[in-house]
């Protein structure tokens, strides 16, 4: 309920949710991560049970790593880098990157740079005209 007697933790809660649809406006399209939870294998109880548990975080894991996407500015990130930069383990870091790639945020420069294990990795950026 918006209004006089409304708990800071609401008003909060509410300014989330706005920033995020301003974010990313795709999630609330019906193959959103957040119309029907992240995405899991359905024949898989493993996946299901980690879709349920990553659920409440994968918006704020989003928007870390388009954050560190915008500190990388041209130069972008390899999928390691922005592991690292976004401070996300691996196993939660595709998934995000997935997604803000399918959403028109960022994109694959079509460059290749050096892992720490010398192998190459492709380079994302923000996508033109995001700030």
């Amino acid at each position: 309920m918006i209004g006089l007697f409304e708990s800071p933790r609401a008003k909060g809660r509410r300014a989330d949710t706005a920033r995020q649809n301003a974010l990313f406006p795709w999630l609330n399209s019906p193959q959103s991560e957040t119309a029907c939870g992240p995405r899991a294998i359905a024949s898989s109880p493993t996946s299901r049970g980690a879709a349920r548990q990553i659920a409440p975080h994968a918006s704020t894991l989003r928007e870390r790593l388009l954050q560190a996407f915008r500190e990388a500015g041209v130069r972008g990130l390899t999928d390691e880098e922005g592991m690292r930069a976004a401070q996300i383990p691996p196993n939660n870091y595709r998934p995000r990157r997935l997604h803000l790639e399918e959403g028109g945020l960022i994109e694959a420069t079509g460059l290749m740079r050096a892992t720490a294990s010398g192998d190459r990795a492709r380079v994302y950026v923000l996508a033109g005209g995001n700030p």
